[in-house]
């Protein structure tokens, strides 16, 4: 049986965030955590931080093959610039 490939149109490729890493760790300079501390001060859920990061509202950063950590401030920022006035 003849197996083909299907190419799917660049359009409905899933947009991917680039993900930042370091050798040191953690980049300098920064209020970094994991998504279940910001998701508990904004009262959301990691999965929403995950999410909005995939989609590209802010980056994320990936210390390790386990360890993905965000910028406190950045997540905050986009938050802020959604909210109605």
């Amino acid at each position: 049986m003849d197996t083909k490939h299907v190419l799917l149109p660049f359009s409905t490729m899933k947009k991917q965030t680039p993900i930042t890493t370091s050798p040191e760790g953690i980049p300098p300079g920064g209020d970094f955590r994991k998504a279940r501390p910001i998701a508990a001060r904004f009262s959301l859920s990691p999965k929403t931080i995950f999410r909005w990061s995939s989609r590209g509202y802010f980056p994320r950063y990936k210390i390790n093959g386990r360890v993905v950590l965000f910028r406190e401030s950045e997540v905050a920022a986009f938050i802020e610039s959604g909210r109605v006035r």
